[in-house]
């Protein structure tokens, strides 16, 4: 049970994160209003990128499991080539894709933090 604390505290930090991260976006299009959401002068995807990343990683696992699923159907209908290649497939494409996804995410959060440097320079 002990090792399951740590897994529990973390899931629970980030719930809170992302609760804090919503609250916080919904703020600021209350105080913009409707025409500030179409001025593009708050960014918001820095706000809901962990939403979004958690979302599609959480998809990508189901997709993993569904994979694994079909190549064991496969393997239990006798097509154990087929069924062993499915589950490789399945699970090395998941995990890159995720590797890929996080990539991604990390180049556009690298973009916004330089958008919000040179934001803070033109300030000075």
């Amino acid at each position: 049970m002990d090792e399951q604390s740590p897994a529990r505290d973390a899931a629970a930090e980030a719930a809170r994160a992302l609760q804090n991260d919503a609250k916080n976006t919904l703020n600021d299009i209350k105080k913009q209003g409707v025409m500030g959401f179409f001025s593009f002068d708050t960014l918001y995807f820095p706000k809901i990128a962990r939403f979004v990343f958690i979302v599609v990683c959480i998809l990508s696992v189901i997709g993993m499991a569904l994979g694994v699923l079909g190549g064991l159907v496969a393997m239990a209908q006798g097509n154990l080539g087929a069924g062993m290649g499915g589950i490789i497939v399945s699970i090395v494409g998941s995990l890159m894709w995720m590797v890929g996804l996080r990539i991604w995410f990390e180049m556009m959060m690298v973009a916004f933090k330089i958008n919000g440097n040179i934001e803070k320079l033109l300030e000075k």
